[in-house]
C-alpha cells in the first residue's frame, strides 16, 4: 500500500506520476527556502522581502502609520496607529492597531492591538490584544494580557 492515513509519499506520489506519463526536466536552483521551523520561515520573508516581493512602492501610508522598508501590506488590510517593519509580511484582511511590528508574519484575518512584535508568527484570525513578546500563535488563537 502506497497511502499511509490517506496520503502517498512524496516519492512514491512523483513514481506514480512518471508512471502516467509526466515528463520532469531537472532545474537548477538558485536559492534554497526554507520553511520548517519558524526561523526558517522568518528568514524566508526576509530574503523574499529584500529580493523583490515588497510593495512599499504601493502602499498609501495613513496618518499615523510609520513604514519601515521593505514589507508586504495586502491591500485588504487595516493598520492604524502603527509602525510597521522592517521584514513584515501582513496577510489579507488583517486588522493592526496601535502596535508595532517588526520582522513578523501576520497571516489572513490575523488582529493585532496594542502589542509590540518582533520575530512573530501570527495564524489566521488569530488575537494578539496588548502584548509585547515574540509570538508563534496558530490559527484562530486569542492571546490578552
Amino acid at each position: 500500500d502506497l497511502q499511509l492515513k490517506g496520503e502517498f509519499f512524496l516519492v512514491d506520489a512523483v513514481n506514480i506520476l512518471l508512471e502516467r506519463g509526466l515528463r520532469m526536466r531537472a532545474e537548477k536552483v538558485d536559492v534554497w527556502l526554507d520553511a520548517g521551523t519558524p526561523e526558517a520561515l522568518l528568514e524566508t520573508n526576509q530574503y523574499l522581502l529584500d529580493n523583490g516581493h515588497s510593495n512599499c512602492n504601493q502602499i498609501t501610508c495613513q496618518p499615523g502609520n510609520v513604514i519601515v522598508p521593505p514589507v508586504f501590506i495586502h491591500p485588504t488590510a487595516d493598520v492604524s496607529r502603527a509602525i510597521i517593519g522592517p521584514h513584515v509580511s501582513v496577510g489579507a484582511g488583517c486588522v493592526v492597531r496601535s502596535s508595532i511590528i517588526r520582522n513578523s508574519i501576520l497571516e489572513d484575518e490575523a488582529e493585532v492591538e496594542g502589542a509590540i512584535l518582533e520575530s512573530s508568527l501570527i495564524g489566521r484570525r488569530a488575537q494578539i490584544h496588548r502584548r509585547t513578546a515574540m509570538i508563534n500563535a496558530g490559527d484562530q488563537t486569542a492571546v490578552t494580557l
